[in-house]
C-alpha cells in the first residue's frame, strides 16, 4: 500500500472549493497590492519620520505592511481560519495606524500638499474584508477607515491651498467602496454558483433514491398483486382445496425468494466510465491533462456502479489534494486504461511528501482512497512519493 497526504482541514471557509479558491486569489491579490504600495511611499515613510516620536514609525510601518503581505503566503498554504484572522488583524491595524498617528503627532505641518503615508490607501483593508464580512459591516469599516484616514491626511498639511475635507473624504469613500463591493459582488455570486452545484447534486441523488424505492415499490405491488392477491382470491372462490394449497405454497416460494435476493446493481460500460471521470476532473481540476486508452481484442467490459462511484470518489480525492498539496504551479496528469481490468493514475509533478513522516491519524487520502479500494472487491490502490519528485495516486479494479 502507500500513506497519504493528509487532507487540510479549512474551519470556517466557504461551503465549496469554487469560493474558496476565489477568496485566496483575491487575498493574495490584495498582499501584492500592498508590496507595490509600500514601494511607492518607502519615500515618503522615511521622510515624514520626524512627524511622530521616533518608535511610532518604525512599529508601525512594519504592522500595517507586515499584515497585509502576510496575505500572500496565508492566502496560499494556509487554512481559510488563518486567511480570515490575517484579514480582520489587518484591518484592525489599518485603523489603529491613524488612530495612533493623531494621538502621537508633534503637530509639525507638512510643507506641501503631500498626505501621510498610511493615508493613500485607507480603503485597501476593506477590500480584503469584501472577502469575508457581511456587507453592513463593509459598508461600516468603509466609512470609518476612510474618515479616519483622510483626516489624518488632511490635517498634517498647510491648510490655504486644501480642498475641502468632505470634498476629499467623499472622492476616497467612492474610490474604495467601488473596489470593495466589486471583490464581495464576486466572492458573493462564487458563493452563491457552488451553492447551487451543491443543490443539484443533492437533488440528483434524492432524485436516484427516489426512482429505487419506486422501482421497488413496483415490484412489491406486481407481487402482492400478481401472487398474495390471487392465491386469497381463490381461498375465498374455491375453499381449503389441494389447487388453493398449492398455489399458497408457490406464492410463499415467490415471497421468500423476493425476500433474500437483492437487485442486480447498475453496470456501466467503459465509455461511460470514462465519462463520469472526465467530469470529476473538470468539476475538480479543469487543468489537469485528461487521457483515456483501451486494450485491443478485449471484449465490452461492463463495470458495476459501485465501482464507477469508487473510482471517481478517489479521482476526485487525488485532484483535491494537488490542488492543496501539491504547489500552485502543479501540473496533473490523469490517464485512465481500460481492458480486462480498470486501471487509473493520477500523477502531479508537485512539492511530493515523505509517506514516512505521515502520521496514521491524518486521514485525506488514506480513508478516501486507500481505505475505500481496501473493502472494494476486486479493489486496489497505491501512492507513491517523495519530497522534490511528486506524487502518484494508482487505482485498480479487476471483475472476480
Amino acid at each position: 500500500m502507500g500513506v497519504a497526504v493528509p487532507a487540510r482541514q479549512t474551519v470556517g471557509a466557504p461551503t465549496d472549493e469554487g469560493a474558496e479558491r476565489l477568496s485566496r486569489s483575491f487575498a493574495q491579490f490584495i498582499g501584492w497590492g500592498a508590496v507595490f504600495y509600500g514601494c511607492v511611499v518607502a519615500p515618503l515613510v522615511i521622510s515624514q519620520r520626524t512627524l511622530t516620536p521616533w518608535w511610532w514609525t518604525p512599529l508601525f510601518a512594519v504592522l500595517l505592511f507586515g499584515t497585509a503581505i502576510a496575505l500572500i503566503p496565508v492566502g496560499r498554504w494556509g487554512t481559510f481560519t488563518a486567511l480570515r484572522r490575517t484579514i480582520n488583524a489587518y484591518a484592525f491595524v489599518n485603523v489603529l495606524v491613524p488612530v495612533t498617528w493623531l494621538v502621537t503627532w508633534t503637530g509639525e505641518k507638512l510643507p506641501t500638499e503631500t498626505g501621510t503615508w498610511h493615508s493613500y490607501l485607507p480603503g485597501l483593508a476593506a477590500v480584503a474584508g469584501a472577502i469575508i464580512w457581511r456587507f453592513t459591516f463593509l459598508l461600516v469599516y468603509l466609512v470609518t477607515a476612510n474618515s479616519i484616514g483622510v483626516y489624518a491626511g488632511h490635517v498634517v498639511r498647510w491648510q490655504d491651498t486644501l480642498e475641502p475635507l468632505l470634498t476629499a473624504l467623499v472622492g476616497t469613500l467612492l474610490f474604495s467602496t467601488l473596489f470593495a463591493c466589486a471583490v464581495f459582488g464576486l466572492v458573493r455570486t462564487g458563493r452563491i454558483l457552488d451553492a447551487t452545484a451543491l443543490a443539484a447534486r443533492t437533488q440528483a441523488i434524492q432524485t436516484s433514491a427516489t426512482e429505487a424505492c419506486t422501482a421497488e415499490r413496483r415490484r412489491v405491488n406486481a407481487l402482492v398483486h400478481d401472487a398474495v392477491m390471487a392465491t386469497l382470491i381463490a381461498a375465498a372462490r374455491s375453499g381449503n382445496s389441494s389447487a388453493v394449497a398449492r398455489h399458497a405454497s408457490a406464492t410463499i416460494d415467490e415471497l421468500e425468494l423476493a425476500r433474500s435476493s437483492a437487485p442486480e446493481p447498475e453496470h456501466v460500460s467503459a465509455d461511460e466510465l470514462a465519462s463520469s471521470i472526465r467530469a470529476t476532473v473538470s468539476d475538480i481540476h479543469d487543468d489537469a491533462h485528461f487521457s483515456v486508452s483501451a486494450e485491443p481484442r478485449q471484449p465490452a467490459q461492463r463495470i458495476p456502479g459501485y465501482v464507477k462511484d469508487a473510482l471517481c470518489a478517489g479521482v476526485a480525492e487525488a485532484l483535491r489534494n494537488v490542488r492543496r498539496h501539491a504547489g500552485a504551479d502543479a501540473q496533473a496528469e490523469v490517464r485512465v486504461a481500460v481492458g480486462h481490468d480498470v486501471r487509473i493514475d493520477v500523477t502531479d509533478n508537485g512539492s511530493g511528501f515523505d509517506p514516512s513522516r505521515i502520521p496514521d491519524s491524518k486521514l485525506g487520502l488514506r480513508g478516501s482512497i486507500l481505505g475505500r479500494f481496501d473493502h472494494l472487491p476486486g479493489g486496489f490502490a497505491a501512492i507513491a512519493s517523495k519530497p522534490g519528485c511528486g506524487a502518484t495516486v494508482s487505482m485498480r479494479w479487476a471483475p472476480q
